[in-house]
């Protein structure tokens, strides 16, 4: 989906893996790119700085995109997105920091 940073759907297919199927828990966690990161994150709930940088630029960016004008969407759609964005901001910002 674009706009959506995709941190979120890894940590979310590393908890099913972790109550399913250990070869793709370890997989996920053992990662050379991402797989500290998924790994601190589930064990301590703790992001790095930058990730959350880049996490919150992305979501108001896109939602930015998402409630201009020129977009042909109604309120009710935009009252979603502004409010979905500012609990995703809320939900990161209030992660501890690492690193």
């Amino acid at each position: 989906m674009p706009g959506l940073p995709g941190t979120v759907f890894l940590i979310l297919s590393a908890v099913c893996f972790m109550r399913s199927n250990e070869k793709m828990y370890r997989w996920v966690t053992e990662h050379r790119l991402f797989g500290s990161q998924i790994k601190e994150f589930m064990e301590t709930g703790a992001m790095p700085k930058r990730a959350k940088i880049i996490s919150v630029s992305c979501i108001w960016f896109f939602s930015a995109i998402s409630i201009s004008p020129i977009t042909p969407y109604g309120w009710l759609f935009k009252a979603i997105v502004l409010t979905l964005a500012v609990i995703g901001t809320l939900y990161i910002l209030t992660r501890p920091t690492s690193k």
